[in-house]
C-alpha cells in the first residue's frame, strides 16, 4: 500500500470545492481529515490510508471530501464514523459544532480503541475486553475518587 499525498487530483483541497463548509457532510468529513492525526505517522491521514481501513474506494472518499457525493449509504457512513471513531450522526448533527466530535469521541486514544474492538469477533474476545476497562476504570476510580457531592451546605 502507497500513502501518498501529493496535493494533486481530485478533492486534493475538498476545502475549496462545493462542500466546503462544517454543515455539510463534505465539511465534516474534510474537519476530521484535517484535525485527526495517524497516531503512527503523527500526520493527517491521506485519503488512501483511509480507504485501506475502511474499504472505500480512495475515488469515492475524494467525491465526499469535495461534495460531489453528497448521499453516501448507511452503511458507508458507519464505516467512516467507526474509522474515526464518532457517532454516525457526527455527519448529520446541526447542534454539533462543525468539525468537532463530542468530548470522548474525539480522544484520539478512545477512537483507536474503539476501532479496534469494534473489529473484535463477537463472544469471549469482546467480553474479555469490556472486562479488562472494568478493571481500568475501577482502579482509575480508586485512584482518584470523583469530588463529593451532596454535603452539607457551605462545607465545601
Amino acid at each position: 500500500m502507497t500513502m501518498t499525498d501529493s496535493g494533486g487530483g481530485p478533492g486534493s483541497h475538498p476545502s475549496a470545492g462545493p462542500g466546503s463548509g462544517g454543515s455539510t457532510f463534505a465539511g465534516r468529513l474534510q474537519a476530521l481529515f484535517d484535525e485527526r492525526l495517524n497516531k503512527d505517522t503523527e500526520k493527517k491521514f491521506t485519503p488512501e490510508e483511509v480507504s485501506a481501513a475502511t474499504g472505500l474506494s480512495v475515488s469515492y472518499l475524494n467525491y465526499l471530501l469535495s461534495g460531489e457525493r453528497d448521499n453516501p449509504t448507511m452503511k458507508n457512513i458507519q464505516r467512516l464514523a467507526d474509522f474515526w471513531g464518532v457517532s454516525p450522526s457526527y455527519f448529520f448533527d446541526s447542534a454539533a459544532p462543525a468539525g468537532h466530535a463530542s468530548a470522548p469521541e474525539a480522544d484520539p486514544d478512545l477512537a483507536q480503541i474503539t476501532v479496534l474492538a469494534r473489529n473484535l469477533p463477537p463472544g469471549m474476545p469482546r467480553a474479555t475486553l469490556r472486562a479488562i476497562v472494568e478493571q481500568v476504570a475501577a482502579l482509575e476510580a480508586r485512584r482518584n475518587p470523583p469530588p463529593r457531592r451532596g454535603g452539607r451546605p457551605g462545607s465545601a
